[in-house]
């Protein structure tokens, strides 16, 4: 393995930190001559938002809870509730476990393609 190719990555990803910083440096310094407007706006519409957020909050629970104890789902004129019946799961430990006494169940075990993430040190 390249070792160096790693470090010019974590160079270049930090080059493109310092372009996205001076991008948004610039990008306040321009919205701060409208930014006393959008505070105006944002005085106007927030209270009513946030009030209907609450609204929406509360008929969602409603609703959720209705279709939960029906289970089934709902469909009104331009919006459904879908009931989604609980996700079957298995106890990954405890099924290699048993595997090592039973072997005859490795032919349902699919094991998906290795893959590679990026962490910073």
């Amino acid at each position: 393995m390249d070792l160096a190719k790693l470090d010019e990555l974590a160079e270049l990803r930090a080059k493109l930190e310092v372009q996205r910083m001076d991008r948004e440096a610039e990008r306040q310094k321009a919205l701060g001559a409208i930014q006393e407007q959008l505070n105006d706006i944002d005085i106007r519409h927030l209270p009513f938002i946030a009030q209907t957020e609450l609204q929406v909050a509360a008929i969602e629970a409603e609703v959720r809870a209705v279709v939960l104890q029906e289970g089934a789902s709902a469909k009104g004129a331009r919006l459904q509730a879908i009931y989604v019946k609980g996700r079957t799961s298995w106890d990954s430990k405890a099924l290699d476990g048993y595997s090592a006494a039973h072997p005859e169940i490795e032919r349902f075990r699919k094991v998906g393609e290795p893959s590679v993430t990026f962490r910073s040190v």
